[in-house]
């Protein structure tokens, strides 16, 4: 088939790639004309593994290409909408959804396919259906056919949960829904769920509120335990042995670009909501404000004026193995205590920051906070970065720290047994 997909970001250009491998024509397009140009020169500008050998074998054998220009998408057999869907203060920024609806409207020939992968919220993906028929004048389930596909993969593994993850495809009608269906078969080993369109959509956001309220309850526990001196990784691991038990991580917070935002996508087009969902969102939202107060507690316990002091932060991406700072508590963090200590250093080897190396930034400085658990944070020399910095300050907020080192004035988050 012709695919075009449109928006070739964390999940759209992966989804081209999958494509174009299975034997699809697939043009992508994008308004970045420096990401257009980057992919068409075999060179991806996300990290993920495998992306980079992956595009250049598609872009040499012609099955992919890139564009700015929507015309060339113009008659193709299947649109797949891969666009942002942000947050305005807490309600949906549908118009990137829209736009690309309106796109596709001008170059649609009858017997198409229209997937919108964006997570979305409920109703959307029929409401955007009916634009399309108003903008037309043709029908779906008749003329042309929509339907909802949303992602479920996770950053470091897109290609293999690609694959290999189960699917739910709902169908603005019957048809678009088997139609979608045939096409992803053309590389999902997994298996694929057909439903309607506005019930793909609830799916996607109860999978990614059930973890965003899972984790809100693991951070709670983590600030109780931290009142009643209790390690909370030792206390989740043990309760984690009862077979009915499965408690998440507490942390800094809850990044990326869809556990922040997608509560938020549930609750919008709801008449009333109970509490707890909205609750949950404020926990894991106040959580680097909380790191923010061990880091400063920590900072007085060592002699240290907070607004000397010289912080330097590890990890700016929004979790370990992956360049994606979409809603990263990391950058938070860093905004809250930038205009109130002396200096932030920051250092990620995914993104970058202020200094080129952990020894760079933490030389000289008065406190380190871990903000992401990279795996090559894991193992880093304490002793050794304890000699460079003027005051030996460490704050853990990723729990990746089982003993804290000797030397150091230590805070992390539900560690209560120090």
């Amino acid at each position: 088939m012709r695919i075009g997909v449109i928006g070739l970001g964390y999940i759209g250009l992966p989804t081209a790639i999958m494509f174009a491998s299975s034997g699809h024509d697939v043009i992508g397009l994008d308004i970045r004309k420096d990401v257009v140009e980057s992919i068409n020169s075999g060179n991806s500008h996300i990290i993920e593994p495998e992306i980079n050998e992956r595009l250049r074998k598609v872009i040499k054998e012609e099955r992919l290409k890139a564009t700015t220009r929507p015309e060339e998408l113009r008659g193709l057999d299947a649109y797949i909408i891969c666009v942002q869907t942000p947050l305005l203060g807490n309600k949906p920024d549908l118009s990137y959804v829209e736009n690309a609806i309106r796109t596709v409207a001008e170059i649609i020939d009858r017997g198409a396919l229209v997937i919108i992968e964006s997570t979305v919220p409920p109703g959307t993906t029929v409401r955007m259906a009916k634009l399309l028929e108003d903008l037309t004048g043709m029908r779906e389930g008749i003329d042309f056919y929509v339907a909802h596909a949303p992602e479920r993969v996770m950053p470091g593994r897109i290609f293999k949960e690609l694959v290999y993850n189960s699917r739910i495809i709902g169908g603005v009608s019957k048809k678009a829904g088997k139609l979608a269906e045939n096409l992803y078969r053309s590389f999902v080993r997994g298996e694929i769920f057909i439903t309607d369109a506005t019930t793909a959509e609830m799916v996607k956001l109860m999978e990614n509120t059930f973890r965003d309220v899972n984790i809100a309850l693991a951070n709670e526990f983590a600030l109780l335990a931290m009142q009643y001196g209790v390690n909370v990784f030792e206390a989740i691991k043990l309760a984690n042995t009862h077979p009915r038990v499965r408690i998440h991580l507490p942390g800094i917070g809850v990044g990326g670009h869809c556990l922040p935002k997608d509560p938020y996508l549930l609750l919008s087009s709801a008449e009333r909501d109970f509490g707890l969902i909205r609750r949950a969102r404020k926990i894991n939202e106040g959580m680097p404000k909380f790191v923010a107060e061990l880091l400063f507690e920590a900072l007085e316990e060592a002699g240290v004026k907070i607004e000397d002091s010289v912080v330097a932060v590890l990890g700016l991406s929004y979790k370990g193995g992956t360049d994606d700072t979409r809603n990263s508590p990391a950058l938070k963090f860093v905004e809250i205590i930038k205009d109130i200590v002396r200096e932030v250093r920051t250092y990620d080897p995914y993104v970058g920051g202020t200094h080129p190396s952990v020894e760079e930034a933490v030389t000289g400085a008065d406190a380190l906070v871990i903000a992401t658990d990279h795996l090559e944070f894991k193992g880093l020399d304490w002793d050794y970065l304890g000699s460079k910095m003027r005051t030996r300050v460490l704050v853990d907020g990723r729990g990746i720290i089982e003993t804290p080192p000797k030397g150091f004035t230590f805070r992390g988050v539900g560690r209560g047994d120090v």
